[in-house]
């Protein structure tokens, strides 16, 4: 950001950027700021294999105890929207509305002490793990399931992808953070892929042999039908949960007259950026 403020770059991509200095750029050079559609999701995961994420209904009271419209309004200022859908994003074949986990304490609650934790007693600590990028992300869920479920949680910044990725150890229940953005423009690059990257060892016969056979399917309904189903499966186990759809925006400086993207991630378009002598 500051290399880009002194002009040494011409265009600043905010995918990885802290949201408040995110927001404090774009509010001191408004003209140059860009918002840019892409196929992106933010996400968390669970160990399902982990003593506290084994019952179901442990997982399920998370996802019910978020609140995305407050997430969207609250805590992402205009850099994302309130989630209903799954995992793939608007804008893509598959993306299923209304699909999500909605927002209802009492249910988190009930699901939670069915599972032998009332008001979350002798549930484990949990770690947040995050990029710092999303660390105000992993603040609110870590306000959220505190207030709502009374589950203490702790945040934990992953410095570098490796890092996040790394397995847990088993002291803390670990919640992670991350994001998908599209390689191409279709359901599998997210329903596979990306679910394979935040869960490599998850072993739902269904969920596999759904996405094995749209993999294998040339009959473009009857995919969409079939990844349809890995959606259903996905939001009732809850070993991922989406967060939210947003774009991946730019800063821009005046004399680049030309600079396309599309929604996929990191398309080479060099060949038609303009920029003018400056």
């Amino acid at each position: 950001m500051a290399m880009y403020e002194a002009g040494e770059l011409d265009v600043l991509s905010t995918w990885f950027g802290q949201l408040e200095d995110m927001v404090a750029l774009r509010r001191r050079k408004p003209a140059e700021y860009s918002a840019r559609k892409s196929l992106t999701t933010l996400f968390y995961w669970v160990d399902p294999a982990h003593p506290a994420f084994i019952d179901r209904r442990v997982r399920q009271a998370l996802a019910h105890g978020l609140d995305r419209s407050l997430l969207a309004r609250g805590r992402l200022d205009g850099y994302g929207d309130a989630i209903t859908a799954g995992i793939v994003p608007p804008g893509m074949p598959g993306h299923v509305d209304g699909i999500a986990l909605p927002h209802d304490p009492e249910k988190a609650r009930e699901l939670l002490a069915a599972a032998g934790f009332p008001a979350g007693q002798g549930f484990p600590e949990l770690a947040i793990s995050c990029m710092p990028s999303r660390r105000h992300i992993a603040s609110f869920l870590q306000q959220s399931w505190q207030t709502t479920l009374g589950i203490r949680c702790e945040i934990a910044e992953a410095h570098g992808i490796e890092a996040l990725l790394a397995p847990s150890g088993r002291t803390h229940g670990t919640v992670k953070i991350a994001g998908w953005w599209a390689d191409y423009p279709d359901p599998d690059t997210f329903l596979r892929v990306g679910v394979e990257m935040a869960q490599p060892v998850w072993a739902n016969e269904e969920y596999w042999g759904v996405i094995e056979l749209a993999g294998r399917s040339v009959d473009q309904p009857g995919r969409l039908a079939l990844y349809r189903r890995a959606e259903e499966i996905l939001a009732e186990e809850a070993p991922v949960v989406p967060l939210t759809h947003f774009g991946v925006d730019h800063m821009i400086k005046p004399w680049v007259k030309r600079y396309p993207t599309i929604a996929v991630k990191y398309p080479g378009f060099w060949k038609d950026v303009v920029i003018e002598p400056h």
